[in-house]
């Protein structure tokens, strides 16, 4: 199969040595700039997961296997652009040529299902943490149920789309039978907008209802409303894609919707990775986001009590082995009492504390001792604050 398995259009000659390309440096620069970036933001996301929170949860597994699916998908795309197998007209390529491009272009369309499925659900188990109210976690099960339901069932057709099975990539193939795709990709499409926009919409209420400044709430929305742009993204997929599968030169069509796919595969990533990182700015570098006044503030207000509490040295034997000066202020999984009410000392806030109220469950600590202290109430009223903004990580 050395020669082009379809004809040209008239008065158009064919060079196989030197065909026409189209897409190549947009797609390359897209390609590898946002699997980078991508990268980056996904291993910002780890590091304060598992170094700050110390807490590698499912909702971060999940995201790390939408990244490697996303990886499988992208890759693909631009080994064909390297090989020359697409960006070219179809006319231009030998029949062999046009097997591998079909191959290649098949498998990247499955691994799509499961890459978003794995991305979506990575959301959804971060929503689990935002309240335990039982309406909000039916809602919660309820759309993983639907992202594993209807992924589940668009992927199955497109794996099995044809008989025999290798009638879906060669084209030499011509006994047997293959159902049409083009509504299994636009039914994709458009329940990936809908679902978008459910996750976008369900977190609202719970995150209205949490305890932090109402610049800290507005600024956390605004994170989930970036994860709009994939709405953005999936609809102008959708509506490239439609012409592309209605042409016979799909290898030249392909061209603007594999673009649109690589920018939505490493936008799902990055925006994933956005509620940490406001968490990891503060132990970096906290002046970014302008904190840096409210630390100085705390800390001296943590110096001044620390230097006039007689029953400091008690506490300092609490969820640290070191009786170091400032080891008040890492007490994390114990539980102490502070005047007549019990309190969880999660709430003594350092860098390693990351969202322990929402990404590291408190584990029951037992009471090594119990004392009655009084606390400065700006003192706590700073912890407090800084607490609950820490259960989400914003």
């Amino acid at each position: 199969m050395d020669q082009p398995i379809f004809p040209a259009p008239p008065g158009y000659i064919v060079d196989l040595a030197n065909p026409q390309r189209s897409g190549v440096a947009a797609n390359f620069w897209v390609g590898s700039v946002g699997m980078v970036i991508a990268a980056l933001f996904l291993c910002t996301r780890i590091y304060t997961k598992t170094v700050l929170a110390r807490s590698f949860t499912s909702d971060d597994g999940a995201l790390v296997v939408a990244w490697l699916f996303s990886i499988a998908i992208q890759a693909p795309i631009l080994f064909q652009y390297a090989r020359g197998t697409i960006g070219v007209h179809v006319w231009e390529l030998s029949g062999s040529r046009l097997n591998s491009s079909f191959i290649l272009i098949n498998i990247a369309s499955i691994l799509y299902c499961p890459f978003l499925a794995c991305a979506k659900f990575s959301l959804l188990f971060f929503y689990l943490k935002l309240s335990h109210l039982r309406w909000f976690k039916l809602c919660i099960y309820a759309s993983m149920f639907l992202v594993i339901g209807y992924n589940f069932a668009l992927m199955l057709p497109l794996i099995f789309a044809c008989r025999p099975f290798m009638r879906a990539w060669d084209i030499t193939i011509t006994e047997g039978s293959c159902i049409d795709r083009t509504p299994i990709y636009m039914a994709t499409a458009v329940l990936n907008i809908i679902t978008d926009i459910l996750l976008l919409v369900l977190p609202i209420p719970m995150i209205v209802k949490l305890q932090m400044p109402t610049k800290q709430k507005a600024g956390l929305i605004c994170i989930f409303g970036v994860g709009a742009a994939t709405c953005v993204t999936s609809g102008v997929r959708l509506a490239l894609l439609f012409p592309m599968l209605k042409t016979i030169d799909q290898t030249w069509a392909i061209v603007m919707p594999g673009l649109w796919i690589l920018i939505e595969a490493n936008l799902v990533i990055i925006t994933g990775s956005l509620p940490t990182m406001r968490l990891f700015f503060r132990h970096v570098a906290p002046h970014l986001i302008g904190e840096s006044t409210l630390r100085s503030q705390s800390n001296k207000k943590g110096t001044d009590y620390a230097n006039g509490s007689a029953q400091l040295s008690e506490l300092k034997t609490i969820g640290s082995k070191k009786g170091t000066k400032s080891a008040y202020n890492r007490m994390e999984d114990d539980n102490i009492s502070v005047g007549s009410d019990e309190r969880t000392a999660a709430g003594w806030h350092t860098d390693r504390d990351s969202e322990r109220g929402i990404v590291a469950p408190i584990e029951a600590g037992k009471i090594m001792k119990t004392e009655t202290t009084v606390v400065r109430s700006d003192v706590v009223d700073v912890d407090k604050r800084e607490r609950e903004s820490w259960k989400v990580g914003f």
